[in-house]
């Protein structure tokens, strides 16, 4: 299965890429410069949606060359069950699923700005603890016309200043103004700030295109972002979507239980038709749970796991009314 899967996905990236190359060239024969970015993210993206895909058709080549050869039969007349060979082809499918998360670790220009542009006019950020203003925004090191606001126990400590940098352990303000509450302004050349946070991270999480990120890296954003009163369901779709989706590597082969049982032996025409409608169907499912979540339709927590839940209840139907031996 792994020499199918290895053969399929080198083959299948190589058309991306040659694909991709194309369009990039016409882009370019327009603009006078070759998007290096987006054609290595639009591969990227074309690279991760195919690999269910080269899962279960590997998977389907194999066991319709078993049954073509007889091997199936071989093995259970040596006292091994249908069951028990199947369990071979979840492994497969979960070994599928840990090189589909470990290539969903390595996204191409991770941290791209969010709509495509280096500078963000203004930086806002607001909860109910903190409030973030910047007029202009470069660099953690250019932050210019700041107003930054957070709680400190039961008091709301404001800051304005002309400019600030940001630190892991903190913020520096230059000609600032200070002041809690209704307390009397006091002005500063400069004014260093320690927070219980890292305030880059304030910058990473309105500047950067989350999905960009790699499921650590993004995992470690949200976690830093939630001391500051950030709760948004949204953001944690985009995160164990990361995982779910590499998961789904592993589920789509369940969904091949009864042919496995009940058809052996299938032409390469039937096993590509077969593959494209179980793939398609996956996709429908988890594509429809992502879209309810975001919706707010469904709990975020059920929404990447949707059709996760759906084909496993499917697999377990199904081995409950075969009534297959272990």
């Amino acid at each position: 299965m792994f020499g199918f899967f290895a053969s399929l996905l080198l083959s299948m990236s190589i058309l991306l890429l040659v694909t991709q190359a194309f369009w990039s060239l016409a882009d370019a024969k327009h603009t006078g410069v070759f998007p290096w970015k987006d054609w290595l993210i639009n591969f990227y993206d074309s690279f991760q949606l195919v690999l269910p895909f080269v899962t279960i058709l590997s998977a389907l080549f194999v066991f319709s060359e078993m049954g073509r050869f007889r091997q199936i039969l071989v093995l259970e007349a040596t006292g091994i069950s249908e069951l028990h060979i199947f369990r071979t082809f979840i492994f497969f499918g979960f070994c599928c699923s840990i090189i589909a998360f470990i290539a969903g670790c390595f996204p191409p220009y991770p941290g791209v700005h969010r709509g495509g542009g280096k500078n963000i006019y203004p930086l806002i950020f607001v909860t109910n603890q903190t409030f973030f203003w910047a007029e202009k925004f470069n660099d953690v090191d250019s932050i210019e016309n700041v107003i930054f606001k957070i709680k400190q126990y039961d008091h709301f400590l404001t800051i304005h200043s002309k400019r600030a940098q940001l630190f892991e352990e903190g913020i520096i303000f230059y000609n600032a103004s200070v002041f809690k509450d209704n307390t009397p302004r006091k002005n500063f050349n400069h004014f260093i700030l320690n927070t219980e946070f890292n305030p880059e991270i304030i910058v990473k999480y309105v500047h950067s295109a989350l999905e960009r990120e790699s499921f650590f890296r993004l995992r470690s954003i949200l976690k830093e972002t939630s001391l500051l009163g950030v709760k948004s369901g949204f953001d944690w779709i985009v995160l164990y979507s990361k995982l779910s989706y590499s998961l789904l590597n592993l589920f789509i082969v369940m969904l091949l239980i009864p042919f496995f049982f009940e058809g052996r032996n299938f032409s390469k025409v039937k096993i590509f038709i077969i593959a494209f409608i179980l793939t398609l169907g996956s996709y429908s499912l988890y594509s429809a749970g992502i879209s309810l979540g975001k919706a707010e339709i469904i709990p975020w927590q059920i929404s990447p796991w949707l059709s996760h839940l759906i084909i496993l209840i499917y697999f377990l139907v199904y081995l409950s009314s075969s009534k297959k031996n272990v």
